[in-house]
């Protein structure tokens, strides 16, 4: 039995306690209000600020349990103490003051129940000992006096009140015969007819009089009037000094939790009343004593036995107290009391915390409102048979928390009717929520097993079988009989070796499940693939009990999987390996090469004259002359080589595992063999060679298969160009230049893309005249890593690409859009565009040209003028001409750059309808020091002159360049000497400052 303090005051924690509060420091009493109203709400305090206010209240309406500060402004603690003991010598008083041991010693043995120091924290100690104070007084109190039978008569009116107290007194005290009368006559009429009792509890207001009335009567009659204690409403609190001159042994007002006061009060007022009578016969006794000494030792020997009777009965009122609070308050089950209309009148601690709310929000409610409304049926129906039987009646049903949670219980209720009263219904709730989900669990576990389509095998830790299910019977066909105390190893297919189960149970034991497919035999001595589960299955100490095992028939997935597999990495009409099959070997033979230190042969073969016999004989010839060849080659290869087939009459062979590159020549020439003999088709003999290209591995690079088989095929074209039915080996220094000029050309269209391009304008002047003719649009690079990059550095990689084509548009469109721009500034000059051959040369190079003119309809076509190098323009002068014809007819005129640089003859000058010419920057820089630059120069000004054509010499680099020109009769020019390539926003201010030089001013 539980009888720890701890367990008592939570006991107590549901009934509304009244504590007086005697404090004069306000921050303490804000302190304590604020704690007890979050941590401890049944107390309800009432505050005062000084003793004889403390002292006054208990007067009027005495407390439950008094709280005093150690020193008030108006008393000390001992003097407090003397004068509560005189007012309430009953009233339980707890001290809270100084950490002072001998305050604490001398207050206690001032009388104090129990002194708190005012120590860091103590107010999170004080609601629980408070409860402790108070149970421990009040079981002083009643110590003893619930076992001897006691009559009570009731005088009052019928109403709850009376009901509700007859149930408590059933419950608390069973002891009490109580009789109940309504109103002063029929008490008066019950008190003459009926034996003495015990005690009267008599209601102040009553139907017909006042309980102070009745009182006075029975006074005044001879009638014996036991002890009384006067109950009253709250708002008769004045009655009380007239009850207590009366002579009334106790006044209670109604309240919350009054109940278990008043039993207390009426033990102790019976107690009181019945020592009352023994004093006072001890006094007649002690006046007689001289007369009746003999009768005088007989009345205190049975006031020694009373006295005695009234320990035992203290003793055993309290180890009752003791049992009613274990086994009802704090019992393992929830328990209620609901009376007949459903509403729930008390409830142990269990079943609050069932529900997890506080008591106040439980009792006084219905039952029903707290179960799931899908289940209130089952409690309606539970209600109807209790009311009609008189046996117990229980249900399982859901209930619902405070926070919305639905529950299971189990309830269970009876029915009590107690001396015509009406009748009440305790239950019992029990939590099965946890029970549910089990029975949910193995009801589920059970179907499973049942109905699962897998089989279930379930064994011992040692492998024997303990249960099947019906489909392991019907995927093994053995039934469970035939398996039941067997091993598993009945179905061995002797497939896997030793080492396959080894492991498994070593992924059993450390892993605690094993997963993967295994092949079995059936019955019938089918044997089959099976994917199978088996797991450990533990007890709460962890140590394996069983083994379960899951498993499903795979065999036609296998076998799907195998002809899918076959499908997808053979080729359908030679059954060669594909392309997939030929990289996973490919790969692998790779890994092998490189582990080993040995040769890896790649050849690609292609068949010679195979579409020629496919046009002649059909489709039909030339897949049997495939599966043919292919048959053949494949015989002449080793058998740890590959032979795959990569469409139409494409194979590639794999040859690993070479000593040396020297050791494939054997193996290649018999390739070539097989596939140039003859194959009879009918009666007709089908003959083609083939070529093969090889390459070899390890290579001083890192290389991928992927590059492995284009190596392979590039040597194979190498192999065809060469006259085919030969073989020929891959050169990979050729390779890596292709590659190199490759990565550059991408390099050069992702530059386009991301307008890295920009344009430099160099200006030409007519020296003579000091005016600005035009400029010359250069494309630069300005690289992102490598900065700005001259075109020498990357035109020629594009000069024979089509890539140059969309260069060349580029330079064309941004020049175009400069012009515009110049304009809207004030400055119009013409500026030309180099243009190379491919893209001159294209069929479609005028209509190109025309929309992107179209494109700037604000720029007069002769401000563009197309440069074509003398080189170029020669290599098809009828074409040229054309195009340059078309585009003068828009407006656009051309200049021939690099004039005397080639093997110009005066009939292309005469036939090409250009208007201007470039003398090249190489005659123009050395005419000063060079005899024959100065003749040439002459040559091509003379020609120039006799052929009407503006000229315009390059490369000027200094004034005396200039001079020299100008004395020649060479007024146009460009150069360093005049002015270095600059951006375009750079150009128009160069424009508005440049002048010539003073040296050419006078030259004639």
């Amino acid at each position: 039995m539980n009888s720890a303090p701890e367990a008592r005051s939570k006991a107590s924690r549901n009934q509304t306690v009244r504590l007086m509060y005697a404090e004069n420091n306000r921050r303490d009493v804000d302190m304590t209000l604020s704690h007890f109203a979050k941590f401890a709400p049944e107390f309800e305090l009432v505050v005062v600020d000084t003793g004889a206010a403390c002292l006054k209240q208990i007067r009027n309406n005495p407390p439950d349990l008094l709280l005093i500060n150690h020193q008030l402004p108006d008393s000390g603690s001992v003097e407090m103490i003397k004068n509560l003991r005189r007012l309430a010598p009953n009233l339980p008083v707890v001290l809270i003051g100084p950490d002072n041991e001998d305050f604490f010693i001398r207050d206690l043995r001032a009388g104090a129940d129990q002194y708190l120091p005012k120590s860091g924290g103590y107010l999170k100690f004080l609601p629980g000992l408070l409860h402790d104070v108070l149970y421990e007084h009040r079981r002083k109190q009643s110590k003893g006096l619930f076992d001897a039978p006691q009559r009570i008569l009731y005088v009052g009116h019928p109403h709850n009140n009376i009901d509700l107290a007859l149930l408590h007194f059933a419950k608390v005290a069973p002891n009490f015969t109580v009789d109940i009368v309504n109103g002063c006559s029929e008490a008066l009429a019950h008190l003459a007819q009926s034996s003495p009792y015990d005690l009267a509890l008599i209601e102040l207001r009553m139907a017909e009089e006042c309980g102070l009335d009745f009182v006075r009567k029975a006074k005044r009659s001879s009638l014996r009037l036991p002890a009384f204690i006067l109950i009253s409403d709250p708002c008769d609190e004045d009655a009380a000094s007239s009850a207590l001159k009366l002579g009334a042994a106790d006044f209670i007002i109604r309240h919350e939790g009054y109940l278990d006061q008043l039993t207390y009060r009426i033990v102790r007022a019976i107690a009181n009343n019945r020592l009352n009578r023994l004093n006072e016969q001890l006094r007649l006794d002690i006046a007689k004593r001289q007369l009746v000494e003999e009768s005088l030792g007989a009345h205190q020997i049975e006031l020694e036995m009373q006295n005695d009777e009234l320990r035992r009965a203290h003793k055993e009122l309290d180890a009752a107290r003791e049992r009613y609070f274990d086994l009802y308050y704090l019992a393992p089950v929830g328990y209620c009391t609901v009376n007949k209309e459903g509403f729930i009148e008390q409830a142990n601690q269990t079943a609050i915390g069932l529900l997890g709310i506080t008591q106040d929000k439980f009792v006084r409610q219905p039952l029903d409102r707290f179960i799931f409304k899908e289940d209130q049926s089952i409690y309606c129906l539970l209600c109807k048979q209790l009311s009609e039987r008189s046996e117990p009646q229980a249900c399982d049903l859901r209930m619902v928390k405070d926070n919305g949670t639905p529950f299971w219980v189990h309830l269970t209720a009876t029915s009590q009717n107690s001396d015509g009263c009406a009748p009440v219904f305790p239950i019992a709730l029990t939590d099965v929520t946890e029970l549910k989900r089990a029975e949910e669990k193995l009801q589920l576990a059970a179907s499973v097993f049942s109905h699962a389509r897998e089989g279930i095998m379930i064994t011992a830790t040692d492998g024997t079988i303990i249960d099947v299910n019906e489909a392991f019977f019907r995927i093994t066909g053995y039934n469970r009989d035939e398996v039941l105390g067997k091993n598993p190893r009945l179905l061995s297919s002797n497939r896997h070796e030793t080492e396959f189960y080894t492991g498994m149970w070593n992924d059993l034991v450390k892993q605690g499940y094993w997963q993967g497919e295994i092949w079995n035999r059936c019955k019938n001595g089918e044997v089959i693939a099976v994917m199978q589960t088996i797991s450990a299955v533990r007890d709460a100490q962890g140590n394996i009990r069983h083994y379960v095992a899951l498993f499903s028939d795979i065999t036609a997935i296998k076998e799907h999987e195998l002809a899918l597999d076959h499908d997808a990495h053979y080729d359908a009409l030679t059954d060669l390996p594909n392309r997939l099959l030929l990289n996973d070997r490919l790969k692998q033979g790779m890994v092998q090469s490189r582990r080993r230190g040995r040769v890896l042969a790649v050849a690609f073969l292609d068949l010679d004259g195979f579409k020629a016999i496919n046009d002649d004989f059909r489709h039909e010839a030339g897949d049997q002359l495939l599966i043919a060849v292919a048959n053949r080659m494949k015989q002449v290869l080793r058998e740890g080589d590959t032979l795959a087939r990569m469409g139409g009459d494409e194979f590639v062979a794999v040859l690993s595992d070479l000593p040396d590159i020297e050791a494939s020549v054997s193996m290649l020439t018999r390739l070539l063999t097989a596939a140039a003999e003859p194959v009879l088709f009918g009666e007709i003999a089908l003959q083609v060679s083939a070529s093969l290209g090889v390459t070899f591995y390890p290579q001083a690079e890192i290389i991928d298969e992927d590059q492995l088989l284009r190596q392979a095929d590039q040597a194979m074209y190498q192999a065809k160009m060469a006259g085919k039915n030969r073989f020929h080996f891959f050169d990979a220094e050729q390779d890596r230049d292709v590659h190199g000029r490759y990565e550059s050309l991408e390099h050069i269209r992702h530059a386009l893309a991301a307008g890295e391009f920009v344009l430099f304008y160099q200006p030409k002047v007519n020296m003579r005249k000091g005016t600005i003719t035009g400029a010359e649009a250069l494309i630069r690079w300005q690289h992102p890593d490598r900065g700005l990059l001259p075109p020498d550095r990357f035109l020629p990689e594009i000069e024979d690409h089509s890539l140059a084509i969309d260069v060349g548009e580029w330079v064309i469109n941004s020049t175009l859009s400069q012009i515009e721009i110049w304009q809207e500034a004030g400055l119009t000059v013409p500026v030309s565009v180099n243009v190379c051959a491919r893209q001159l040369q294209q069929k479609d190079f005028v209509e190109r040209l025309r929309k992107i003119l179209s494109a700037h309809p604000n720029i007069d076509p002769s401000c563009l003028k197309l440069e074509v190098m003398e080189t170029s323009a020669l290599k098809n002068v009828a074409l040229i001409c054309q195009i340059m014809e078309s585009c003068r007819e828009m407006g656009v005129l051309f200049a021939m750059d690099d004039f005397g640089t080639g093997y110009s003859s005066l009939t292309y000058l005469k036939q090409l309808p250009v208007t201007t010419i470039k003398i090249d920057q190489t005659f123009v820089r050395g005419m000063l020091n060079n005899i024959d630059d100065l003749s040439i120069l002459k040559g091509v000004l003379s020609l120039s002159a006799a052929f009407h054509r503006e000229v315009i010499a390059e490369g000027v680099e200094t004034a005396e360049h200039g001079a020299m020109l100008l004395q020649l009769g060479c007024d146009l020019a460009q150069g360093y000497g005049i002015a270095r390539p600059m951006p375009a926003h750079d150009f128009l201010a160069w424009s508005a400052s440049w002048r010539p030089d003073p040296s050419w001013v006078d030259i004639n």
